[in-house]
């Protein structure tokens, strides 16, 4: 893997070439990579598909269906909607970035994919360092693109230096854009660290829940059991609790024989630290019951489902841990998620919901499609493309 003082030349004269292209034209480079993704027996698709599992700790079939539903809608969509909504389907080559940086994390691979191929849309070279959880997916993602596109994988490089290597991230810094994903306190971190007016698209904290009501369906039972497995909750996407106006105790039976019907799906690896949290919150809820709470808990080999007794807001350890909390309308919903409201990414909905969750997250989806959105879902609110262009106002970057 390069260092930091490998392959600026080559780097940037790939540059030049891929800005000369109009924009249709790298749209169309990107989609044909996007198409080889979601072809199953593709090179580039079957080497995802073999080395992920053992590196990112996600079973084989868990990670099978995730990256098939995902690369399946980015490939019906297309970049054509992302294009339209953030750039009106045309762009002033002098706003885009010529460079730009990308600091990778997490487990799951869609956010590496999908930060290393949108800026080429923008004609900007791309370097990247890998996540820790995810350490080869850039690299199979760089290496697969040179084979199909040699001048889309000129202008990607994969790059690694220690974590705690302050002058080696300074450097790395030195781009005309960044994206960072991580906690809350690393993108702090990095945002302190940017050089000044670098563009800045910065990817905190962010968790998920599902607003329900009526009388649960098999359909939705079985969609709401699809958001919470797809990932073994990992993502900021995954629901981590499904507030109920009514029916709290339907929807917690219902989920929790549809998470049961999921044997096929196993969990994967769970870190001793998670799994001690798991046992922690699954003990402290059958404690409570025992004393008489109104709380449920109902629990499989590798899934636990809490059916809470008010809307107060209790940790998720996740690993497809889930509680019902019952609220009686859409001011106690809206009270009970104060505590969280900052870090809220998706909201997805039942049926007849959609007007109550309008205002409460960035992105609203159907149960079933929460771990699914679109190249141009507005990711935490800002975006994809616009944070990256220079005259863009600085209150749109995040890292609220």
């Amino acid at each position: 893997m390069p260092d930091l003082e490998d392959g600026h030349e080559k780097l940037e004269a790939a540059g030049d070439q891929l800005r000369a292209l109009p924009l249709d034209a790298r749209a169309e480079r990107v989609e044909a990579i996007l198409a080889e993704l979601d072809r199953a027996n593709s090179p580039l698709r079957t080497q995802l598909d073999a080395g992920l599992p053992e590196t990112t700790g996600f079973g084989g079939e868990n990670l099978g269906r995730g990256l098939a539903l995902a690369f399946g809608r980015w490939r019906e969509e297309g970049v054509g909607p992302l294009l339209r909504s953030e750039l009106g389907g045309a762009v002033d080559p002098e706003r885009c970035p010529r460079t730009t940086a990308v600091i990778a994390a997490g487990a799951i691979p869609m956010p590496t994919i999908e930060a290393m191929l949108m800026p080429l849309l923008l004609g900007s070279t791309v370097r990247i360092r890998p996540a820790q959880r995810d350490p080869i997916t850039a690299g199979l993602l760089r290496a697969g693109i040179s084979a199909l596109d040699p001048l889309l994988g000129a202008c990607l490089e994969v790059v690694e230096f220690e974590r705690g290597d302050t002058r080696a991230l300074t450097r790395f810094l030195a781009a005309d854009a960044v994206v960072a994903s991580g906690s809350d306190a690393s993108i702090a971190t990095i945002r302190q660290r940017l050089p000044p007016g670098t563009r800045f698209a910065g990817y905190g904290h962010r968790l998920s829940v599902a607003v329900v009501g009526a009388a649960p369906s098999p359909e939705t039972l079985a969609g709401l059991a699809l958001d919470l497995t797809l990932w073994d909750q990992l993502g900021c996407l995954s629901p981590v609790a499904v507030f109920a106006l009514s029916h709290a105790d339907d929807w917690a039976d219902g989920l929790a024989m549809a998470l049961a019907n999921q044997a096929d799906v196993p969990r994967g690896e769970v870190p001793l630290e998670a799994a001690a949290a798991l046992r922690h919150e699954r003990s402290a809820a059958e404690i409570r019951q025992a004393a008489g709470e109104p709380v449920r808990v109902l629990a499989g080999e590798d899934w636990t489902v809490v059916r809470e007794a008010d809307a107060a807001w209790r940790p998720c350890p996740l690993y497809r841990f889930i509680r019902v909390v019952p609220v009686s309308d859409a001011a106690h919903l809206a009270t009970a998620l104060i505590p969280v409201r900052e870090h809220l990414s998706s909201v997805g909905f039942a049926p007849g919901f959609e007007e109550m969750t309008a205002r409460l997250a960035p992105r609203r989806a159907r149960l079933g499609t929460m771990q699914t959105p679109g190249l141009d879902w507005n990711h935490d609110g800002i975006g994809t493309l616009r944070p990256l262009l220079t005259d863009i106002p600085a209150g749109l970057e995040s890292g609220r």
